[in-house]
């Protein structure tokens, strides 16, 4: 298993960016901090496995791709949804981390697999 440096800091920009962005659709909302570093958080766990993880295997490495462009999406829906329709702090984050925990759950059994 191999981090690319390049892909890794290209993830690290893109998740600081989205999530300033959900920080400021938030707005004046009192937990508008907490959407934006939950978004950053989010989007680079699920960016490093996408972008710049390699594993030796070719088929582990999709099928962690593909689990990890799921897992954005489902990450990105969640966090605008809490963005646009406000936010309730310890609803956002349960959700977030039950997610988050089930990301990193499946892409930790991913690379353990020898033979896919």
């Amino acid at each position: 298993m191999k981090l690319k440096a390049f892909p890794a800091l290209l993830s690290l920009i893109v998740s600081c960016a989205l999530g300033y962005l959900a920080w400021h659709i938030a707005g004046d909302d009192e937990g508008s901090l907490v959407v934006g570093i939950g978004t950053g958080v989010a989007v680079l766990s699920t960016l490093l496995p996408l972008l710049a993880l390699r594993l030796e295997n070719g088929r582990q490495s999709v099928n962690m791709k593909a689990w990890s462009f799921a897992a954005l999406i489902v990450l990105l829906a969640v966090n605008l949804g809490f963005a646009l329709l406000g936010v309730a702090e310890p609803y956002y984050a349960v959700t977030l981390l039950l997610l988050l925990c089930l990301h990193l759950l499946v892409v930790w059994k991913l690379a353990e697999i020898k033979d896919v």
